[in-house]
């Protein structure tokens, strides 16, 4: 049975993985990389396309035609990150290539990266988070030189394509959408104890905002005593980061052009910042780190997080009480601020390490696609667990719950906003943005402080070499 959880899960696993100066484009060999793929029409000028088993018939789901066979794929990731090799089948099955993994550590990536890099030894891929400043200083290359994104295989990602453009062009790139920085976990159970209306009745009425947010969580607080610590409270808030983003945008924008400018005296920024602490200046906000137990327990209502926060309250999720719902809307539309982990390719590879890269991108994307028909295929399995068996292959959810994850995450039900402020070094104000307007100053006065000194920040970043 485990066998359903390495499927089903795939499509979680793979959609959200995270994952650029040019050279010269090359075009696509023609020649089948292996037996096991069998050439179709061409689908696009100046290549050959492959079915691959387990496409569902899908005729638009092809392969491009690269001919990498016995060369290796060599992908620089850092230990924490996900590394799932033994599953990432289309490079190995399809393309015939080896594989090999050179782990590093979150805080040494970037350094292990440019000394291979000067050292002319650069992995095929680095898979990172996002790093316009290498872009612009010429050590990793636009993908869009080389993939062709007009194929179906990438038809489904288009609008994380384009929320995560730079200069016009993708440095970013991952295996599927864009994935929410977080959600909001709330206790169903609660809610219809108290008579409030859930999140999700909101949600479903296309009602889900910061108003009616902000009644849900004056509602679900209880102080029975009065003595201003709720015995339940209402809520333990999003950042102020992921907040901003529901209005549109991150603290910094990326432009067309190439040029990167601050938002920080932007009025939907503060509108941000005021929003977060009158929460949680209110008595409503529970503002200590151990929410997920707290929530647990009963005693907040809505915590927002990681659907990984379900390690937390196994119980309330096999109750069916814990359930998920996306941050709320700012305006008239639903803004969301996302992660597009990525992959970067490095500028200085040969013609054929980018083949091979290019053959990696590609089946990265097909298997998240094959995963979801497979997973569509053992779907009945799962219905016919009961729940416990089913939060034991879901890993501590029940198939009603993911179902809800993935309509609160799937990028089709908002539209997604690139999180790139923390390359922009805008971490270095967390005391500033967080705690200040906490204590009483101001964000207008905050903001003045801190916009000469992230534009400050910037310039340097983008500073040419």
């Amino acid at each position: 049975m485990k066998k359903i959880t390495a499927i089903f899960l795939a499509i979680m696993l793979l959609l959200t993985l995270f994952a650029c100066t040019p050279s010269n484009q090359q075009e696509n060999n023609n020649e089948t990389p292996t037996p096991t793929s069998s050439e179709t029409e061409d689908l696009t000028e100046g290549g050959k396309y492959m079915d691959y088993e387990g496409a569902g018939g899908e005729s638009k789901y092809k392969l491009p035609s690269y001919n990498v066979s016995g060369e290796t794929m060599r992908l620089l990731i850092s230990a924490e990150s996900t590394l799932r090799a033994d599953k990432f089948y289309a490079i190995r099955d399809v393309y015939g290539c080896n594989y090999e993994a050179i782990v590093t550590t979150p805080n040494e990536e970037s350094t292990k990266f440019l000394s291979m890099f000067m050292a002319n030894e650069s992995p095929n891929v680095w898979q990172s988070g996002f790093h316009p400043s290498l872009a612009y200083k010429g050590y990793i290359a636009a993908w869009d030189d080389y993939v062709d994104f007009s194929i179906g295989i990438w038809a489904d990602v288009k609008s994380t394509l384009d929320a995560f453009k730079w200069k016009g062009h993708n440095y970013a790139l991952g295996a599927g959408t864009a994935s929410p920085i977080g959600i909001i976990w709330y206790n169903e159970a609660l809610f219809e104890e108290m008579g409030v209306k859930t999140p999700k009745e909101y949600y479903d009425e296309g009602n889900w905002t910061w108003d009616t947010y902000k009644e849900c969580i004056k509602a679900m607080t209880i102080d029975g005593d009065g003595d201003g610590m709720p015995e339940v409270y209402g809520v333990y808030m999003p950042n102020t980061t992921a907040l901003s983003g529901t209005t549109g945008i991150d603290y910094v924008t990326m432009h067309d052009d190439g040029s990167v400018t601050s938002n920080i005296l932007d009025q939907r920024v503060a509108d941000a910042i005021n929003f977060y602490t009158e929460i949680s200046n209110s008595g409503y906000a529970y503002m200590s780190s151990d929410a997920p137990q707290q929530f647990a327990a009963g005693k907040i209502a809505m915590v927002y997080g990681g659907y990984w926060y379900k390690m937390y309250f196994p119980e309330l999720i096999k109750n069916g009480d814990a359930k998920v719902i996306s941050l709320p809307k700012y305006g008239d539309t639903s803004y969301q601020l996302t992660n597009y982990g990525n992959w970067s390719l490095p500028t200085n590879l040969s013609e054929k390490q980018i083949e091979v890269a290019c053959a990696y991108v590609n089946s990265m994307r097909y298997d998240a696609i094959r995963a979801s028909y497979e997973a569509d295929e053992t779907r009945a399995e799962l219905e016919a667990l009961s729940i416990s068996e089913q939060m034991e292959e879901l890993d501590n959810a029940t198939l009603e719950l993911q179902d809800l994850f993935n309509e609160m995450t799937d990028s089709k039900n908002y539209t997604p906003v690139a999180f790139i402020s923390d390359a922009f070094g805008v971490t270095a104000f967390s005391g500033d943005m967080y705690f200040s307007p906490l204590m009483g100053e101001p964000w207008a006065t905050i903001a003045e402080r801190i916009e000469p000194q992230l534009i400050e920040n910037i310039s340097e970043l983008l500073e040419e070499q």
